[in-house]
């Protein structure tokens, strides 16, 4: 009996102990890590802001998200040999709102550095404080996926 009880109390050790690493998390990253976050800035000034993103990767297409349909950004970048941004679409940061494209509109370029992306380049749409007026934007995105 007395065996029985010390095998069940062994069990329920070693189960308490498993399942309490299990529940166990990293310690939250540091200010400075920007692992799932992006920053962005247009024409030279920050939004202010670091962004929560989604990154998807199909094939060698990453895929970046961050806001709603109203404020945030998409980008579409190729990483199948280097970095070469194909898509921006960027939804009123910084007042503004303006698209790029590889053979289409705008100027995109990107590149990859210590795990970040950066994406930078000229977009084409407008301001907010004057939405009639078409309007060109620099912009540069860094984002750790």
């Amino acid at each position: 009996m007395v065996e029985h009880v010390r095998a069940l109390s062994t069990a329920a050790t070693v189960l308490l102990a498993v399942g309490l690493s299990g529940c166990s998390s990293p310690p939250p990253p540091s200010p400075d890590d920007m692992g799932g976050t992006a920053t962005v800035s247009i024409n030279s000034e920050p939004t202010g802001e670091r962004y929560y993103v989604s990154c998807a990767k199909v094939k060698w297409l990453l895929t970046i998200e961050t806001g709603d349909a109203d404020a945030g950004f998409t980008a579409i970048v190729d990483t199948d040999n280097r970095p070469d941004a194909k898509v921006v679409k960027i939804r009123d940061l910084g007042g503004f709102t303006g698209s790029a494209w590889t053979g289409g509109v705008g100027e995109l370029r990107a590149t990859r550095d210590d795990g970040r992306l950066t994406i930078s380049g000229t977009g084409y749409g407008y301001f907010a404080d004057d939405d009639r007026r078409p309007a060109t934007a620099a912009f540069d995105i860094t984002a750790a996926c």
